[in-house]
């Protein structure tokens, strides 16, 4: 039996798929492999399986209330893309940014989210550097506002 899919659940899923067409076969400028796109990552990140890219749901906010036969509510959920590269050769700064103008590119291509979603918007983006010993990596949290309505206490309609 399949399981049941909230709202939230399928907004998520629709950004990893969307990141997940990121390829130079696409038209963008690099390959993401489908196995470095993950949600919620616990592990450390291996810099052999690099440009990554993880998904995680943060905060979720009820901004407004429609009234009538059946209730609903309209939430501004926060999701943030973690991107995470490996220096290959060019500046990392210009591949980070790159690889952002991808991402972004990707996501904000159905801004409704299969329709499942009233829009989409980038709120913003910040670099972060992890210099080890052997090797420079870095990135950019990349975060996405999606706004979305379900019915009042039924996060599946």
């Amino acid at each position: 039996m399949a399981q049941a899919q909230t709202k939230r659940d399928k907004i998520v899923e629709d950004i990893v798929t969307a990141i997940k067409a990121v390829k130079t076969t696409n038209g963008y400028h690099n390959t993401i492999a489908d196995t470095n796109i993950e949600r919620a990552r616990t592990k450390p990140m291996n810099p052999a399986a690099m440009p990554a890219v993880v998904v995680w749901e943060e905060d979720e906010e009820t901004v407004d209330r429609e009234y009538g036969a059946v209730q609903k509510i309209i939430t501004d959920l926060t999701v943030t893309v973690e991107l995470w590269t490996v220096y290959a050769g060019a500046a990392l700064a210009t591949e980070i940014n790159e690889l952002e103008g991808d991402i972004t590119k990707a996501v904000m291509a159905d801004p409704r989210r299969n329709g499942n979603a009233l829009y989409t918007e980038k709120a913003g983006s910040e670099p972060f550097f992890v210099p080890t010993q052997t090797t420079a990596m870095g990135g950019r949290e990349i975060t996405f506002v999606v706004r979305y309505i379900q019915q009042e206490g039924d996060p599946f309609a």
